[in-house]
């Protein structure tokens, strides 16, 4: 079931609001936000960053896959603190993250080396400091 359907289960009574929290694969692009104007573009870039960050704060349990898929590189400082909340789980098995900009790369920060007990890692459109 996607994201969007599972969080919207929660208000249909009290036994199933928290059922979302366990979901195991998670997915979450563009199309988990609606976009319908150029004028509320930035509105809903931030309901997506708000989505990822609420969904992954109350989230219980392993995930067996993350990937998250974001078309918009403006909001690097969001991917950050998002890159640095999971750096501190211990729970990822596979994380794909791909951010889609014409002009340029996204520098990945340096807490992404943290996902220690990540067994597969994707980037598309990343940067890797390497300093040794």
């Amino acid at each position: 079931m996607p994201i969007r359907d599972a969080l919207r289960t929660s208000i249909l009574s009290k036994k199933w609001r928290y059922c979302w929290t366990g979901i195991q694969k998670l997915v979450f692009d563009d199309n988990l936000v609606k976009q319908s104007s150029n004028m509320e573009e930035e509105i809903e870039k931030y309901k997506l960053i708000n989505a990822i960050f609420h969904v992954l704060l109350l989230h219980k349990g392993p995930v067996s896959e993350l990937c998250i898929c974001i078309t918009d590189a403006e909001i690097v400082n969001e991917i950050d603190q998002i890159i640095l909340h999971l750096s501190r789980s211990k729970n990822i098995k596979k994380f794909t993250f791909e951010i889609s900009s014409i002009d340029e790369y996204y520098k990945l920060p340096f807490s992404f080396t943290y996902l220690s007990n990540t067994v597969k890692l994707r980037f598309h459109q990343c940067l890797m400091d390497l300093v040794c």
